[in-house]
């Protein structure tokens, strides 16, 4: 009686084989790569708050304009008012405008607290996210219910989008801060490597 063998075919080693083989670094090797991401990291994190900084900056100076000028809003300059006209400023836009300034200097203590605080010990406490978007976004809503003109109701948005967007680049920033440090700790002693 014969024996059935099973046959194997033969296969060509290809680069979808290679990329499957797992890559086993040794202590140096791992430490070498984590301050490679530590330094991508931090680069890229001062880079985000650089953008930050330019764009509160920005924001906070046309903030300024708005407060001593005729209460125009700004996108007329870019955007000028349709056949239906500028409309009607809404009531307490410089006093609007005052606290938009003022949830602009809260967003710099919330983008950078350390550096801040060092300096002015226990004076400034910064208020969350949540509230300065909150109070940012009341002017908006009025806007809108008031019927003002797109470029008045977008003008009064600024300041929520803002704060929107600073939460979300904090957000990311503090993200890839926590995985840099869960991929620490996942250090392994590799033997023989």
């Amino acid at each position: 009686m014969t024996t059935l063998r099973q046959r194997i075919p033969f296969n060509y080693p290809s680069d979808s084989n290679h990329s499957e083989e797992l890559l086993i670094l040794d202590d140096q090797e791992q430490d070498e790569l984590i301050d490679q991401l530590r330094i991508q990291n931090s680069t890229s994190d001062q880079q985000h708050k650089l953008a930050l900084q330019v764009l509160i900056a920005l924001s906070s100076v046309l903030h300024l304009i708005y407060l001593f000028s005729n209460q125009d809003s700004p996108l007329f300059a870019v955007f000028p008012p349709g056949p239906e006209g500028k409309g009607f400023p809404l009531p307490l836009s410089r006093l609007v405008a005052f606290m938009d300034i003022f949830f602009h200097v809260n967003l710099c203590l919330l983008v950078h607290p350390y550096r801040v605080t060092d300096h002015a010990s226990r004076i400034a406490i910064p208020l969350s996210y949540t509230i300065t978007f909150a109070w940012s976004a009341i002017p908006f809503i009025f806007s809108i219910l008031g019927g003002r003109v797109w470029q008045v109701t977008m003008w009064w948005s600024l300041m929520a989008i803002i704060t929107s967007m600073s939460y979300t680049i904090q957000t990311w920033i503090e993200e890839a801060n926590d995985n840099l440090s869960k991929f620490e700790r996942m250090k392994y002693k590799a033997a023989g490597a």
